[in-house]
């Protein structure tokens, strides 16, 4: 791994530009969705062994480079050509987005990645809630980042039980996020609704069940670990006056 990060051998300059300047170097039709005027692009020039690496290892090696680094834009140069990465805001990594010949000035997109990647998660987790007593409930989650990662829409089912019945529920519930780095952290604060369909059996010899829906909002964060993030929350409804939500998000 050190003697990738040896290709990588000088870094020209840091400085501020916007992305529309990046995106009129690049191109008209790059997928710069973001209007910043203090967007720090890091150029770096690379040698002859860089080229010749099979694309894993470069995003390896840019990735292994860029660890220590808060940019969020990186150009790698070598001899004719131009690279343009850019780090994804949910797995933290920086993917290929444009590579440019000088020579024929065409725009090719190996990685077919766009800069924002709009992924398909599932979440595994639980959650204690109140409704005239404690509840406790494991719930699967799946769903798609539809909005730069931001915004996401999620089935979930979940299965409970209390002190006096057992509990099976379905829903639907949105979220937006808003990431930010907090001492290196990726975190990613929330805010979202749902509402769920619960049908409840009593545990006592008559066994009579019932059915209610529970409308809700839920607020809480979360943060990048490993393949995908640990969330964690609290949710207020109708029906579950109150309830501590917390799970893991695989991405894909």
């Amino acid at each position: 791994m050190k003697q990738t990060y040896n290709i990588l051998i000088l870094i020209w300059a840091i400085m501020i530009c916007g992305y529309t300047q990046v995106n009129a170097q690049i191109s008209e039709q790059s997928q710069l969705e973001e209007n910043s005027s203090d967007t720090v692009l890091i150029v770096i020039q690379a040698t002859d062994d860089y080229k010749v690496l099979p694309q894993a290892l470069k995003t390896e090696t840019i990735n292994g480079f860029l660890k220590s680094i808060n940019t969020e834009l990186v150009s790698v140069r070598y001899g004719n050509k131009r690279e343009l990465w850019h780090k994804d805001n949910v797995t933290g990594t920086f993917v290929l987005l444009d590579t440019l010949d000088m020579n024929t000035v065409r725009i090719n997109k190996p990685s077919g990645k766009k800069l924002v990647s709009n992924h398909t998660f599932i979440s595994f987790g639980g959650q204690l809630s109140y409704q005239n007593d404690f509840n406790a409930y494991l719930n699967v989650t799946a769903g798609r980042f539809l909005w730069k990662d931001k915004w996401d829409m999620a089935l979930s089912i979940g299965c409970g039980f209390s002190a006096s019945a057992t509990v099976l529920s379905i829903g639907h519930l949105s979220k937006y996020y808003y990431p930010m780095t907090f001492h290196g952290q990726r975190i990613s604060p929330y805010v979202g609704a749902g509402i769920s369909y619960y049908f409840s059996k009593n545990k006592d010899a008559d066994g009579k069940g019932s059915s209610s829906y529970n409308v809700y909002g839920t607020v809480g964060s979360s943060w990048r670990i490993g393949p995908g993030a640990l969330d964690a929350g609290f949710r207020f409804g109708n029906v579950n006056k109150f309830a501590f939500v917390v799970g893991y998000t695989f991405l894909f």
